[in-house]
């Protein structure tokens, strides 16, 4: 998407996690979810759910809700003590 529009709607946290709704708008120009690019117009809605540890992000998950098949995921990595 040439012209991708990202936006935060909404995003609180409380102890050592952070939700974010989001939406994307934009020409779709390549590959996206199945679809091939032909220059229609696409809006994406999701969250995501992001859990700290030591100042990182060690988890996020989330879900696309606004997309007909849906997408979720999920994904876990520990935090590295390496910089």
């Amino acid at each position: 998407m040439p012209d991708i529009d990202a936006r935060i709607e909404e995003m609180f946290g409380e102890r050592d996690k952070v939700f974010v709704r989001w939406r994307y708008t934009g020409t779709l120009s390549g590959s996206f979810e199945g679809r091939h690019g032909d220059g229609s117009r696409i809006e994406v809605i999701g969250f995501s759910v992001y859990r700290f540890e030591d100042g990182r992000i060690a988890e996020d998950w989330g879900a696309d809700i606004s997309l007909p098949q849906g997408h979720a995921w999920r994904t876990a990595s520990p935090p590295s003590d390496k910089e």
